[in-house]
């Protein structure tokens, strides 16, 4: 930030417009001062959701005398959404704020841009009950597009969204369970043999992977969870999941037809398990090489799409996770058009 010291800048924050020239950037207390002509203003980092270099002379902030605070009566700066689309049209250069861990911040300081991959299709509109279309089209083309971004990010976005954005780690894992259900009923849903879901680690994968158990379960599937260890991050999904009727088992047991991977990338191979030659493969972390089963394989991404997933030699799906424009603005990112799922490969 210290490079737009002294210049005209703009700042949508969360609490309203701040416009005026940056004065300093206190990165220890992540303030900025902001002199609006004549009224300095203190704006907190985490605050902003964007910032935009302003042409000199076409943006002047306005003061609202209504929203005097009481303590010290000061001025708030105001835009009208008149001036903001001035300030649009004005606007020569922007830029993202950086707000995530070192890593991620390093690629956005480097100028991450938003890709996108027309993607094949399967495109599934807005449900919220699985019920009501359990099938998704993985045939044809549509006009979609889905970000893709790399690994620091995907998983950037992820703890964003649990710790300030939303969805907040529950809305996560729920929705991201009924859209791994309806993969499994596209592809699988005919199949009356047993599935097993490998749970391992104490992260989002592990819990998403247990509610999709359970979903199966209630569908007249026959799930067995694969599980040698408890953990305290998914414990209230693994207990519905037993309340519901739900087998967890330490080791894979009989030949299963179809095998879900509810881990990070990392621990795919450590699973170990009867059936080479099942019929499908699912993996709610996407591999990040090239997997030697066979049978379908089918990686899932959600929210955006990790560069790597080139590398895995299966079919790719993008899920809608729904998260908001201002995650996808921090991330340099424009927000996908609203599909819950469609095929990239």
């Amino acid at each position: 930030m210290d490079e737009y010291i002294g210049t005209q800048l703009l700042f949508e924050t969360s609490k309203g417009i701040v416009s005026g020239i940056l004065k300093t950037v206190d990165e220890d207390t992540g303030k900025l001062v902001v002199d609006g002509g004549g009224d300095v203003r203190e704006v907190f980092i985490e605050d902003v959701l964007k910032l935009e270099i302003v042409k000199e002379g076409h943006y002047k902030p306005r003061r609202d005398s209504k929203t005097e605070d009481k303590r010290g009566m000061e001025d708030v700066f105001l835009a009208l959404p008149e001036q903001v689309a001035v300030a649009s049209r004005s606007v020569s250069e922007s830029c993202s704020v950086s707000r995530g861990g070192s890593d991620v911040d390093s690629e956005r300081e480097q100028g991450i841009k938003s890709l996108h991959k027309k993607a094949e299709d399967g495109c599934i509109e807005n449900e919220d009950n699985c019920s009501a279309s359990e099938k998704i089209g993985i045939n044809g083309k549509d006009g979609r597009y889905a970000p893709e971004t790399t690994e620091s990010i995907y998983y950037g976005m992820m703890s964003r969204a649990f710790s300030h954005f939303g969805p907040l780690e529950e809305e996560f894992s729920s929705i991201a369970a009924r859209q791994a259900y309806r993969v499994f009923s596209t592809y699988f849903g005919s199949s009356t043999e047993k599935v097993e879901i490998f749970i391992a680690g104490d992260d989002v994968f592990s819990c998403v992977g247990y509610i999709l158990a359970r979903l199966l379960l209630h569908s007249g599937k026959k799930p067995l969870v694969i599980c040698n260890q408890q953990y305290i991050r998914n414990s209230k999904y693994r207990q519905s999941y037993i309340n519901s009727g739900g087998a967890i088992c330490t080791s894979s047991q009989d030949q299963a037809c179809v095998y879900v991977f509810a881990c990070n990338k990392a621990l795919i191979h450590v699973q170990e398990y009867n059936n080479k030659d099942a019929k499908g493969f699912i993996y709610l972390d996407v591999p990040d090489t090239s997997t030697k089963e066979g049978g379908v394989k089918i990686g899932l991404c959600f929210g955006s799409i990790p560069a790597y997933y080139k590398r895995f030699n299966g079919i790719i799906y993008f899920i809608d996770i729904e998260y908001p424009t201002a995650l996808y603005n921090e991330f340099g990112m424009e927000r996908p058009v609203r599909s819950k799922i469609h095929k990239i490969k």
